[in-house]
Order: C-alpha cells, then sequence, then structure tokens
C-alpha cells in the first residue's frame, strides 16, 4: 500500500515567516495562545488562569469527530504501536518524516498530523502551520524532568479568533 499524502482540506498558503506575524490566536474556550520570537506558542487558559508550557510545534488541523476521536485515543494509548505524530511528507511515495520542533519543518504545505496504529496509517490530515479559524490545533513538546525526557501531545478546542502583528 502507498504511502499516503496530505491532499485533504483548505490549501495551506503559509510558509515559516508567516508564523512569525500571527501574534496570537484565541480558541473556542477562551484559551488565547501566544507565539515568541522562535514562532512557538504558549497556550493560556482563561477559564483556570492557568499558563501552559511553550510548545516546541504547533500545526491546526480540521478533524471530524470521528477523526478527533481517534486521535484522542492515539495520544492517551499506552500502546508504543499506536501513536499522533506531526508529520511532513518531503517528497510523494516517500515514509512521512516525524516533526518534533517548529524549525524541522521544511515545506509547510507537506504538514500533516497522522495516527499511526501497528506500523499503518489510520489516519493521515494535511495540516497548517498557521492558525485557521474552525480548525483545532495539535500541540506537542518534548521536555526533561527528573533525568527523563517525556513527550506531551494536546488537541486544542476550535480557532475562533487570529490575531496579527502590525505590518
Amino acid at each position: 500500500m502507498p504511502e499516503p499524502t496530505p491532499s485533504d482540506g483548505l490549501p495551506v498558503k503559509s510558509t515559516e515567516g508567516d508564523i512569525r506575524r500571527v501574534k496570537s490566536f484565541s480558541t473556542e474556550r477562551g484559551s488565547v495562545y501566544t507565539y515568541d520570537s522562535d514562532g512557538k506558542s504558549t497556550r493560556f487558559r482563561t477559564a483556570t488562569q492557568e499558563q501552559c508550557p511553550r510548545e516546541d510545534i504547533t500545526v491546526f488541523v480540521d478533524l471530524d469527530g470521528l477523526e478527533e476521536a481517534d486521535v484522542l485515543s492515539a495520544m492517551y494509548s499506552t500502546s508504543s504501536t499506536m501513536k499522533a505524530h506531526v508529520l511532513e511528507v518531503e517528497e510523494e511515495g516517500k515514509s512521512p518524516r516525524i516533526i518534533r520542533d517548529i524549525s524541522e519543518v521544511k515545506d509547510p504545505n507537506k504538514v500533516a498530523v497522522g495516527v499511526i496504529k501497528d506500523g499503518s496509517y489510520r489516519l493521515f490530515k494535511k495540516a497548517s502551520v498557521t492558525p485557521v479559524v474552525g480548525w483545532c490545533p495539535f500541540e506537542y513538546r518534548r521536555f526533561e524532568e527528573d533525568g527523563q525526557w517525556f513527550s506531551s501531545r494536546h488537541v486544542g478546542n476550535r480557532v475562533t479568533n487570529v490575531e496579527y502583528e502590525n505590518s
């Protein structure tokens, strides 16, 4: 079976430079994400007044209910054979490359969110590196705690507003 390519969804018209022009975005439940000069986001949960840690990469994907359930199931699975990842398809027909940091993105038009189970793709959905109203943020960060490395993933509520820096 050939590797999937991210052909679904709206065309992505962004580049890494566009990330730096986005000041912030907000979601349905009031979370406000702000970007730093490296193009990385930090979420502020308005409901709990909690500042979350800085994410290594945040992408945006248009998930329906079943797709979101699939991503959430992969994120919380204890199985080592089922994971949710940010991916980049560098060349059609080649295996996607896992992206763990926004600086690793070579072509923003080739970014996707994928769910891999037992070596096969259950879900492969085109994503945007810049916020899209109506799409969900998918965040990833890697961090060290007590000498051990961990990773964290989060699917946020749908984007309702995007604020850009003055030109």
